[in-house]
Order: C-alpha cells, then sequence, then structure tokens
C-alpha cells in the first residue's frame, strides 16, 4: 500500500518535480527474503518500472550482496535505468487512462527556511456527510457521482440489486474527527487506506529525448 500511497502523492507533487529538484519517492523495497518489508517478486518489478518512468533517485533498500537473483536482474535492467536517466529529463504525467479514485488534495507550501511544508485540508478531514472510500458526499447515494460500484466504499455499500450506493447495514462505531499534525502523512488516516481504492489501473507517461514516450500502468 505504501507504494499506492506515494505514486497518488506524486501526482499533486510532479509539478514541482524536475530538473534541480527530483522528488524522493523512499527507497525500492525488494523481493529479497530477510528485509522487515518486502514485496512479492512482481510487485517489486512494477515499483522499479513505476520509479524509472516517475524520474525519481533508484535507491535500494536491499543489501547489495543478499539480493535474490530476480532482484539482481530486475535492478540491473539497463534499458529501465536509461528511461530513468533520459538526458531530456521531462516531468512524468498520468494519463487520461488511470482510473484510481479522487485523492485527497494537499496544502503545500514552503516553510521560512524552505523546506516543503503539506496539510490536508481540515475542511476534508471533517467534512459533514459520508465517508465514501477517499471521498466524502453529503450522502452514499451522491458518492459515485456516476462512477459506479468503485465509487462506492467506505461507510457505503453497493447495492447490486438496485445498482445503487446505498448505507453500510452495519456501520460499526461511529467515526471519530482524526486529529492532525503538523505534518500529516494522509496514508496514516484509515480513509484513506480502504483497501478496495487501490485496485485500480494508474498509467504514467513521460516524453524521452528521440521522439521516444515511456508508459508504465
Amino acid at each position: 500500500e505504501g507504494v499506492y500511497e506515494v505514486t497518488r502523492l506524486m501526482e499533486q507533487l510532479v509539478e514541482f518535480h524536475g530538473p534541480n529538484g527530483w522528488t524522493d519517492l523512499d527507497l525500492l523495497i525488494g523481493s529479497t527474503s530477510g528485509a522487515l518489508v518486502t514485496l512479492s517478486p512482481v510487485q517489486a518489478r512494477a515499483q522499479f518500472s513505476l520509479w524509472c518512468v516517475l524520474a525519481v533517485p533508484l535507491i535500494l533498500g536491499v543489501k547489495v550482496d543478499h539480493m535474490s537473483a530476480w532482484d539482481v536482474e530486475t535492478y540491473g535492467n539497463r534499458d529501465a535505468i536509461k528511461i530513468n536517466q533520459d538526458p531530456l529529463a521531462k516531468t512524468p504525467r498520468v494519463a487520461s487512462a488511470s482510473t484510481c479514485p479522487p485523492y485527497p488534495k494537499f496544502e503545500m507550501a514552503a516553510k521560512p527556511d524552505g523546506s516543503p511544508s503539506f496539510k490536508i485540508p481540515p475542511a476534508f478531514m471533517y467534512a459533514e456527510g459520508v465517508v465514501c472510500g477517499s471521498h466524502h458526499a453529503r450522502s452514499c447515494s451522491e458518492c459515485p457521482q456516476g462512477h459506479g460500484e468503485g465509487w462506492c466504499h467506505g461507510e457505503c455499500r453497493w447495492a447490486s440489486a438496485t445498482k445503487r450506493c446505498v448505507p453500510q447495514e452495519n456501520p460499526g462505531e461511529k467515526r471519530e474527527h482524526i486529529k492532525l499534525e503538523d505534518s500529516a502523512d494522509p496514508w496514516q488516516f484509515s480513509v484513506f487506506r480502504h483497501a478496495d481504492l487501490r485496485q485500480c489501473q494508474q498509467v504514467w507517461t513521460r516524453e524521452l529525448s528521440g521522439g521516444w514516450f515511456a508508459v508504465v500502468v
């Protein structure tokens, strides 16, 4: 889920991403056993592909002398690394083919020392109505916004018989206000981490030198 969250965050950081300011999306996790955090082999290769097209620093999070043969092959892919280091240095973009639901918009500013500051607008966190998953609405019926079942989660559920978004039969405990931190990380809040909302297709493209384009899904 961490890979999903940072790529969604990148959608908003991409306007600041480029020469003299390449965004660091954190380490390449890898699939080598023995580490505190690992991905499956396919997930590790997908993350590497994303990082290459996004033109972010490629920093290994595994011991070089302990990598599996799969990870060695993944991180040694010269063609992928060339895409990451392409001299045209173009900024990547999210393609219109992406199907991921709306993600919280952050208030981005610079601190007096020049370092970035990210905050989640309180209005979003305390919005009236229901939590549809990664977004709010005044009622469950308004959650889909024309997108159907994929946008009906959280405190609501999709009724297949009527093809409508309706309240959960057992919503559980009443939702509490979430205390905002000075530098809140959105993925710390469960409202942004509903498993079903991570089952979407995100498509990134990047223009390369020589008239080529790189695409990762």
